[in-house]
């Protein structure tokens, strides 16, 4: 069997393809059977019973092809058949096309019906003689003919693994194998070999790996789990067909039982549940926004999520998916839904993470009572402009008359309309500002006739009322007369001065500073002067990413060939074009550089596009030479060491299987026919014995 470490990538293959014959000695009755004829027997409590119909003879030789099938005959039986056999004792020397049965019956009773291949003649058929042997009782009916009772040797077998099921694991990207330890067979497994595939033919194989190696503490484990990581390196995908099938193992007897019918079970394209889901309100429009942490535990990562809600309860339990309402898919891990979309009252929300297909894992119930918010209060303040009183004299010269005029206007109350809300902005008023201009001419008389004063009002009122309405201003107009006999104005303006100043401003100069080199820069200028002292050319190369290795291995092959070092340079740290790989790998002198210069000469490669990695696969034989190991070419994920042994392990486990299948020499352990399958596998690490992370349920949701 074949044992895959995933850690290091090694695959070792183990192969044993021995059929012992070692058993203990038991009581056996032989019959001759004459014509097609039914032998009965019972049984008065539970044993394993062994029956042969041998030909006893040779391939090349003539005689009879036994068959036999095995009835329950029983009182309250229906007669249902057990079990039947062709060529399960088959060997080429003196039992070809024999028959065996090896069943596990319990007490009562049961019949044999002796016949020739391939069916059911009818009772009395004349056929070629053959022995009928049974180990442990004797048979009664059939054609009378000579009974004995002698000693003969029964082979050991080895039973086949039992009740294989399969469990696929969402949560933490898992695939877990159990089956149940064999019924049948004189021999114990010692561990259990598993052949597993994942394709779309159900087909169980290339690859095989093994419980433990004989006396280890997990050879004898009856479940084996295989996760995403491990699929993922040898099929390049996680998801599809999965197929496994056991055998039971016994190395010290180099016995092996036939294979458990295949088991298979599909593994969607389906991410893990999303980590730390979490949601927050928004007090003032009743909108949820949602935000969570991507996992990346599962088959697959996500490609894309979903938001999906309802008014019952748990949406992986809900039997009318009518009910649920979601969103579109969106590929953030935060998303806002609008409370206009959802409405009032108890939800339930579920976050869905997808894979690229539209496989959906759904996270945890969120319960959550969802209201409509609350607008916000808006206070307006209206600042009402301040009060204007004007007053003008004028006095003429012989008859002076003074008249003030005094216009007064009154504004309406200011009206303030007020909503309240959480916090409450209050704004003041500027207080009203009365500005009086007078020009007097000094008279010679001057009589005054004062008006009462004016008095200029400001109400405030708070109230909740329409918005404000602004009415005409009312205006009030006083006059005043005086008489003077005598009138002389002199007005003096005082003269103006402009005053310029003008400000110079230095110049500044400007700045310069000198940065250094950085170390880099410096290394990669001495390094420019060593490959100038040798002559090699280094337009196009970056020599900032020339180390010290790569300048040891120039010199290396500037000893070799001038032409060679350059191209080596150009295609470790220039543009690795497809020009510059072809020039090196075909020089002449390419086989004789050092595995230094190989390994770098990888490390380049591996970074180039699939252009330059197939001009290099077309000319080096990468599995040629272990210098190449680190190397991952075009089209793969794993390098060529590991292509190397998974290649060379899935080969020998074809030939295993090939040589398995064509039966080793005597009868086998399992009922119904068949030779026994060989070979003994190596222990596997591609999985575990299974620990759930998460105990949640798994759907797929379109």
């Amino acid at each position: 069997m074949l044992r895959i470490l995933r850690s290091s990538h090694k695959i070792a293959f183990v192969s044993l393809l021995i059929l012992a014959w070692f058993a203990p000695t038991v009581d056996a009755s032989s019959y001759t059977v004459t014509e097609e004829s039914e032998w009965t027997f019972s049984l008065n409590e539970a044993k394993t019973v062994y029956i042969y119909g041998n030909s006893n003879r040779s391939c090349n030789e003539g005689g009879a092809d036994p068959y036999l099938w095995l009835y329950d005959d029983g009182p309250e039986s229906d007669g249902s058949l057990i079990t039947q056999n062709d060529d399960g004792n088959h060997n080429s020397t003196d039992q070809c096309v024999s028959s065996k049965i090896v069943a596990n019956l319990g007490a009562g009773d049961y019949l044999i019906h002796a016949g020739y291949c391939c069916n059911q003649r009818g009772l009395g058929y004349d056929g070629p003689d053959y022995e009928l042997v049974i180990t442990d009782v004797e048979l009664t009916g059939g054609t009378p003919t000579t009974t004995t009772t002698t000693t003969t040797t029964v082979p050991q077998t080895i039973g086949v693994p039992v009740n294989l099921t399969l469990t696929v694991d969402y949560f933490n990207g898992t695939v877990t194998a159990d089956w149940d330890s064999p019924t049948s067979g004189t021999l114990d497994p010692e561990r259990y070999a598993i052949g597993f595939g994942l394709n779309d033919d159900g087909n169980a194989g290339p690859y095989g790996v093994a419980t433990g190696n004989v006396g280890d503490e997990n050879a004898l484990n009856t479940q084996y789990t295989f996760d995403a990581e491990y699929l993922e390196l040898l099929f390049n995908e996680a998801h599809g067909l999965f197929n496994v099938m056991i055998r039971s193992d016994n190395d010290t007897e180099s016995m092996y039982s036939s294979w458990t019918p295949v088991q298979s079970t599909t593994i969607m394209n389906m991410p893990d549940v999303v980590d730390n889901q979490t949601y927050v309100v928004d007090s003032t429009t009743g909108d949820l926004t949602f935000s969570w942490n991507a996992s990346s535990d599962g088959f697959v990562s996500p490609s894309h999520y979903q938001i999906a809600w309802n008014d019952i309860g748990n949406m992986w339990e809900l039997e009318d998916q009518g009910a649920i309402s979601g969103t579109e898919t969106f590929s953030e891990t935060s998303y806002t839904v609008a409370f206009e979309d959802i409405g009032s009252g108890v939800k339930y929300f579920n976050i869905l993470a997808c894979g690229a297909e539209g496989d959906c894992h759904i996270g945890e119930t969120m319960e959550i009572q969802v209201s409509e918010g609350t607008p916000p209060t808006t206070t307006t303040t209206t600042t009402v402009p301040p009060t204007t009183t004007t007053t003008t004299t004028t006095t003429t010269t012989t008859t002076t008359t003074t008249t003030t005029t005094t216009t007064t206007t009154t504004l309406p109350p200011t009206t303030t309309t007020t909503t309240t809300i959480p916090v409450t902005t209050t704004t003041e008023v500027t207080p009203s500002t009365t500005t009086t201009t007078s020009t007097t001419s000094p008279p010679t008389t001057t009589t005054t006739t004062s008006l009462p004063p004016t008095t200029t009002s400001s109400s405030t009122t708070s109230t909740t009322a329409p918005p404000v309405t602004t009415l005409p201003p009312t205006t009030t107009t006083s006059t005043t007369t005086t008489t003077s006999s005598t009138s002389t104005t002199t007005t003096t303006v005082a003269p103006t001065t402009t005053t310029t100043t003008s400000t110079t401003i230095p110049r500044t100069p400007p700045t310069t500073t000198t940065v250094p080199p950085t170390l880099e820069e410096e290394r990669a200028a001495e390094t420019k002067v060593e490959f100038d002292q040798l002559g090699i050319e280094t337009d196009g190369v970056n020599l900032i990413e020339v180390d010290e290795a790569e300048v040891k291995i120039v010199e290396e092959l500037d000893e070799l060939d001038e032409e060679l070092a350059e191209e080596f340079l150009d295609v470790v740290d220039g543009e690795h074009s497809v020009e510059e790989i072809e020039s090196f790998i075909t020089d002449e002198n390419f086989d004789q550089i050092s595995d230094d210069a190989k390994a770098v000469l990888v490390a380049a490669i591996n970074e180039a596009d699939e252009e330059v990695k197939k001009e290099f696969e077309s000319t080096v034989d990468i599995f040629d030479d272990e210098s190449y190991n680190e190397y991952v070419a075009e089209g793969s994920r794993v390098d060529t060491e590991t292509r190397r042994t998974v290649v060379a392990a899935a080969a020998a486990v074809t030939v295993a299987t090939a040589a398995s299948s064509a039966g080793p020499s005597g009868p086998s352990g399992s009922a119904g026919g068949g030779g026994s399958n060989g070979g003994g596998g190596g222990s596997g690490s591609g999985g575990s014995d299974s620990g759930s992370r998460k105990s949640k349920s798994a759907r797929k949701v379109k």
